[in-house]
């Protein structure tokens, strides 16, 4: 909503609106004590939303007439960065009962991705994505390829995160510069509309 409105900013008092009326801050209380370290991916979208709704109300000039909700949200948001860096884990939270889920392994740290909250993860958990990143493309060498056909248990085709996931970490995490990006563009997965492709493309040209 943020970037549409940076598109068409006449609307952005409107989108601002409607944004207003699907926030959730802070975030809802999970089911179990487990929830988001088995669904980082869940911190990671909800911080993308925050980062997205702060610069949508920017856009709309409703930052001092909804003061109060901005303080609320940018609270919201820094906690969760900091919880982010914080409880970083490569380790897989699934055993033998959650076999399945294990298909997210690779991929569940770096889902919902975007470059503010790479930043932050390169400042404050550098260390940590790197020991990750190794150990993923050494479990998970053909990460790349896109519908790879291999996958757990019955499975057949490795599922679409993982070149996504994986490629904007290198990205917007260990900021790798675009010839070594490149090495890693497989070609899309679908004829047209590939979105995690098309953003791939996006994050090699922008890398330095």
């Amino acid at each position: 909503m943020w970037k549409y409105a940076e598109i068409f900013p006449e609307d952005a008092s409107l989108v601002y609106d409607l944004a207003k009326t699907k926030l959730q801050v802070p975030v809802p209380q999970p089911p179990s004590s487990t929830w988001f370290s088995e669904r980082p991916f869940e911190y990671n979208a909800y911080i993308a939303g925050y980062i997205g709704f702060l610069n949508l109300q920017t856009l709309a000039g409703k930052t001092v007439t909804d003061g109060q909700l901005r303080t609320q949200v940018t609270n919201e948001l820094n906690r969760l960065l900091s919880l982010r860096a914080r409880t970083f884990n490569k380790d897989t939270p699934f055993g033998e009962y959650f076999f399945y889920k294990k298909q997210l392994d690779i991929a569940r740290n770096f889902m919902m991705l975007v470059p503010e909250l790479g930043d932050y993860l390169n400042d404050n958990a550098l260390t940590l994505v790197q020991t990750a990143m190794s150990e993923y493309e050494a479990v998970a060498p053909y990460w790349f390829v896109s519908r790879f056909d291999s996958s757990l248990g019955e499975g057949t085709l490795s599922h679409l995160y993982n070149v996504n996931a994986m490629f904007l970490a290198k990205a917007y995490i260990l900021k790798e510069s675009r010839a070594e990006l490149t090495k890693h563009l497989d070609a899309p997965g679908f004829e047209r509309g590939d979105l995690f492709y098309i953003q791939n493309i996006i994050a090699a040209l922008e890398a330095p």
